[in-house]
């Protein structure tokens, strides 16, 4: 039980670490959600130079700042941090994804692009 509590504070305090480094990043004036799509990658970057945390947990600890910075960043108005939350919790999952798979090369845009482009010839065939 005691294994579990510590290794609790442990990810408690990874998370207020990296939070602490992005938040370095953020303009706290008015915070919007496409200040979420620009803090995203360099919160990857931060979170990628952890090495003993699998790629599941890197996410999760992504979400989790990510979060913890619209309830630090937006606490005067409480209905734009319920739109900022449920922006991040609908878009940041899929929007991390994308940069992990393009960083890792995983994503060709241009076969996809010939697809598409297959497909509409295909239509105006038609």
């Amino acid at each position: 039980m005691e294994d579990t509590i510590s290794q609790q504070i442990d990810y408690d305090m990874l998370i207020e670490n990296v939070y602490n480094t992005v938040k370095l990043q953020i303009n706290n004036d008015d915070f919007c959600t496409s200040d979420i799509i620009e803090i995203i990658p360099f919160l990857i970057s931060v979170i990628e130079s952890i090495k003993n945390l699998n790629g599941l947990d890197k996410k999760t600890v992504c979400m989790l700042v990510l979060r913890r910075i619209v309830n630090r960043t937006s606490n005067e108005d409480d209905e734009k941090r319920a739109t900022l939350l449920k922006f991040v919790n609908e878009n940041a999952s899929k929007m991390i994804d994308i940069i992990v798979f393009a960083a890792n090369g995983k994503m060709f845009l241009k076969k996809a692009s010939n697809f598409s482009k297959r497909v509409f010839d295909c239509m105006l065939c038609c």
